[in-house]
């Protein structure tokens, strides 16, 4: 299993995928900050179009590049010791590091628990040969046993 760690990244992928669901449904408050509020003008313009509708969500066009893995514009590379997952999106990196008056409304962003989670499943890969569904021994220890940075600060995808 050691030789194929192809399944754990898939694993990680998916649950990635699905966490960024949740990302949009909360406004980034899900695994960070709640994003930054729209504009007034642009506020007005998007719930007289489209009411209702949460802060980057128009169309649903840039959440579905996350969140649909048959999605166009959904991003996943799996190599043999490797993933990355994201959106090709036009709009993706604008939303994700902001631009001009466009402030920085970070999708993918990996907080501590959601690496405490990763750390917990690798971990029981490469001493066990099995995925779990719930983390089962400590991050800390684990990171640190590899050189890894500590868990429980947040890092941004």
């Amino acid at each position: 299993y050691l030789d194929n760690p192809e399944p754990i990244l898939i694993r990680i992928e998916r649950w990635l995928t699905f966490e960024t669901a949740k990302t949009f449904v909360k406004e980034g408050a899900y695994t960070g900050s709640h994003w930054l509020p729209l504009s007034k003008r642009y506020a007005k313009w998007k719930e007289e179009t489209v009411p209702g509708k949460p802060i980057l969500v128009l169309t649903g066009g840039l959440e579905n590049s996350f969140t649909k893995l048959d999605d166009p514009y959904h991003y996943v590379r799996i190599s043999k010791y490797e993933m990355e997952t994201g959106s090709f999106h036009p709009l993706a990196a604008l939303h994700q590091r902001g631009k001009g008056n466009i402030p920085a409304r970070p999708i993918l962003h990996l907080s501590g628990w959601l690496l405490r989670y990763i750390m917990d499943w690798v971990a029981d890969w490469v001493i066990n040969g099995r995925i779990l569904n719930k983390p089962v021994i400590d991050a800390n220890v684990f990171a640190a046993s590899f050189g890894l940075p500590n868990p429980n600060k947040d890092y941004n995808a």
